[in-house]
């Protein structure tokens, strides 16, 4: 095995050269925006099944959900409950502002099945099969209806 090359600074002083930036991150400001595009995505999701909710085809039931990540520690943002006529219960919960490859994730999800809606540093949702993955898809309402269509059939 090689050894591994000599650095002249310090272990001490990289230690500290790697942690500066960290400590300048505002962490309560990213929690805002991350609750605000959070609250977005639900509201959004809320308006397409508003129509359908006044039919009595689904019920809807926001709710705050738990998260608990290193930097912000225990907080709660929206998450809905839905029940379509017929179908499984489906969640649209939120798991994290800190994922790899994007700048934010909920999961819809009915029973096992479940798609990632991710949010990308334009501040745009995406979905994805959490399986098949494959290129994610711009977030709209036929997108959200042919994954909820998938994950009730399954």
């Amino acid at each position: 095995m090689a050894k591994p090359k000599q650095d002249p600074e310090s272990f001490e002083e990289f230690l500290k050269k790697k942690g500066k930036g960290e400590a300048d991150i505002d962490w309560n400001a990213v929690l805002q925006l991350w609750n605000q595009a959070a609250k977005g995505l639900v509201d959004l999701v809320a308006g397409w099944l508003q129509p359908l909710e006044a039919k009595e085809l689904v019920r809807m039931e926001r709710i705050s959900w738990q998260v608990n990540e290193e930097q912000f520690g225990t907080y709660g943002l929206p998450a809905l409950k839905l029940q379509f006529r017929g179908s499984p219960l489906v969640t649209l919960r939120p798991v994290g502002k800190h994922i790899l490859g994007a700048a934010g994730r909920y999961d819809l999800e009915c029973g096992l099945a479940k798609y990632y809606v991710l949010l990308t540093g334009k501040g745009t949702w995406q979905i994805v099969h959490s399986v098949r993955r494959g290129k994610p898809v711009p977030l709209d309402q036929a997108a959200f209806e042919a994954a909820v269509r998938e994950l009730v059939s399954a």
